[in-house]
C-alpha cells in the first residue's frame, strides 16, 4: 500500500514533487535527471519518517475523526494511521473510524485501546505466518528464494547495464524518445513484472495447503 488516508497521500506526493522541483532548479543538477530522482526519493522518505507522517496523522485525526489531539499524541497513533514504509509486512493501517462518533473526551483513549488490540492481533497473525512458513513445502520455499534472487538480479543488471535489463532500458528509451533513464525505476519495473507470476503461483500453492 503506497498510502493510507488522503492526508498521507498528499504528504508523500507533495514532498516528492517539491523536492524534484527544487533540485531540478539547482544549476549543476538541472541536467542530471537520475541524480535528481534518487536524491528526491531519499529526501521524501526521510522527511516522511521524521515529520510528515505525524503531520498526516494529526490532520486525519483533526479533520476526519474530529479528534482534538496534539502532535505528540498524533505521533503515538502513527503505527495505526501512517505505518513505517520499510517493514513490508506492516503496510496495513487502522482507520479508527469507530471513534468518530464518540464523545470528544473518549476519542483518544479509545483510539489508543483500539491500536493496542490491533497490534496484538497483528502479532498473533505474524506468529501464525511464521509457523506456516516453517511448514511450507519445498516448492514454496524455493519460490521465496527465487523472489530474493530476482530482486537482487533486477537491481544489479539495471545499475550495471547488463541483460536482461538492457532490453528494458532500450524499450524504455525508444518509448519515451530519450537517452536518460533511472536505473532504480528500471529495477522496479523488472521486479514487478518478474515477481507477479511467482506471487500468484505461491498463493495458489499456499491456498491448497490450508
Amino acid at each position: 500500500m503506497f498510502w493510507t488516508h488522503i492526508y498521507d497521500l498528499v504528504m508523500k506526493i507533495g514532498v516528492l514533487f517539491l523536492s524534484i522541483i527544487i533540485l531540478h532548479n539547482i544549476p549543476f543538477l538541472e541536467d542530471k535527471g537520475i541524480v535528481v530522482t534518487c536524491v528526491s526519493l531519499i529526501i521524501s522518505v526521510v522527511s516522511y519518517i521524521l515529520f510528515l507522517r505525524t503531520l498526516g496523522s494529526y490532520l486525519y485525526c483533526r479533520l476526519s475523526l474530529k479528534m482534538p489531539i496534539n502532535f505528540k499524541q498524533a505521533e503515538a497513533l502513527n503505527e495505526a494511521l501512517a505505518p513505517n514504509p520499510f517493514p513490508f509486512t506492516n503496510l496495513l493501517w487502522l482507520p479508527l473510524k469507530e471513534v468518530k462518533d464518540l464523545h470528544v473526551e473518549h476519542k483518544y483513549e479509545t483510539a489508543i485501546a483500539l491500536l493496542y488490540q490491533w497490534k496484538l492481533d497483528k502479532q498473533r497473525k505474524r506468529e501464525e505466518q511464521i509457523n506456516q512458513s516453517k511448514n511450507n513445502s519445498p516448492i514454496i520455499k524455493g519460490l521465496e528464494r527465487l523472489s530474493v534472487v530476482i530482486v537482487l538480479a533486477s537491481f544489479a543488471t539495471s545499475f550495471l547495464k547488463l541483460p536482461p535489463a538492457t532490453f528494458v532500458i532500450q524499450y524504455y528509451c525508444n518509448l519515451f524518445d530519450t537517452n536518460e533513464y533511472s536505473p532504480f525505476f528500471i529495477s522496479c519495473i523488472m521486479t514487478i513484472v518478474c515477481l507477479l507470476p511467482i506471487i500468484l503461483i505461491k498463493r495458489k500453492l499456499e491456498n491448497k495447503t490450508t
